[in-house]
């Protein structure tokens, strides 16, 4: 369960679902757009929202559609299966989907509403994590397995959240061995509710010449600790480089709760490279002690 709860979210991710090997043509699929936009929960409330489920394979597939609780696992990975019952995850049971087809041709699409019917009393503050999920039988009539893509639902009630935030650590390794280049931060949740950790990494020549700038946007939910990492795709093997690391913990509300930027000179070296110079000055010196040794040795024999 925990397998197939990871092929899901590392598919769900990009939102793009394809059977693997023979079968890769045959069936696919893709769900649009794969998040919804975040929700502000109130008592007695409806919210209605739409995706859209396209068959890109070639092959017909007939799709089910279901509400389900959303939760990570331990690699921050989000899975639609498996997840504990908590209060953050009671917004499933408040929700209803249809697909306007179950059915589709290759290069077909159907759209999939949904209702949220909030409560009117008893609505748990702090955020809820739910999920649409869109499915499909495998190719082969002996592969029992579902394939899985989910239309992402994060939602909040202001009244009785709890933010408790932490801004872990923030690394950028001064020498760094593999590529791509990169920094990292790490932030913990003991709150009842999501917040964000934005960072910007800006990487310069030691000229101040800009040759590389990102920005990352990740979700922290309660209970969680979720290390993120920044990086320079496509960064080369060697150089000297200056790098500065902004990281900003934001509340769902759009408030600054932490900050913290890091400014280092970073050396990109590979391995080997590193363990050659070392042997090479390790060689160095033993030569130079042995050369000083050797002419203390000479004077001493002199002075006889």
């Amino acid at each position: 369960m925990r397998k197939l709860g990871f092929l899901v979210a590392a598919l769900s991710a990009v939102g793009v679902l394809a059977l693997g090997g023979s079968a890769l043509a045959r069936r696919q699929m893709t769900v649009s757009p794969p998040d919804a936009p975040m929700i502000v929960l109130e008592a007695g409330m409806v919210q209605t929202g739409d995706f859209k489920v396209a068959n890109s394979g070639t092959e017909t597939i007939d799709i089910v559609v279901q509400p389900t609780a959303m939760c990570v696992n331990d690699n921050y990975h989000f899975m639609f299966e498996g997840c504990d019952a908590a209060s953050s995850t009671t917004m499933q049971r408040w929700i209803t989907a249809t697909a306007e087809k179950t059915t589709l041709q290759p290069g077909e699409e159907t759209t999939v509403n949904y209702t949220i019917t909030v409560p009117t009393s008893g609505l748990p503050g702090g955020s809820q994590h739910a999920a649409v999920t869109v499915s499909f039988a495998g190719a082969e009539d002996s592969l029992q397995a579902r394939y899985t893509l989910a239309h992402k639902m994060f939602a909040f009630n202001p009244i009785g959240a709890r933010l408790d935030y932490k801004l872990a650590s923030v690394k950028v390794d001064r020498i760094q061995f593999k590529r791509p280049l990169s920094a990292r931060a790490q932030a913990k949740n003991d709150g009842n509710i999501d917040f964000f950790i934005r960072s910007n990494i800006t990487v310069s020549t030691l000229g101040g010449k800009e040759v590389h700038k990102g920005e990352h946007n990740h979700v922290v939910m309660p209970g969680t600790t979720r290390g993120i990492q920044a990086s320079w795709d496509g960064s080369p093997h060697l150089g000297l480089f200056k790098v500065k690391y902004d990281v900003v913990l934001e509340s769902v509300d759009g408030r600054t709760l932490e900050t913290k930027t890091i400014e280092r000179t970073v050396l990109a070296m590979p391995l080997f490279m590193f363990v050659i110079i070392l042997v090479v000055i390790a060689a160095l010196v033993v030569f130079l002690v042995m050369r000083v040794k050797k002419s203390a040795q000479l004077k001493s024999a002199r002075r006889y």
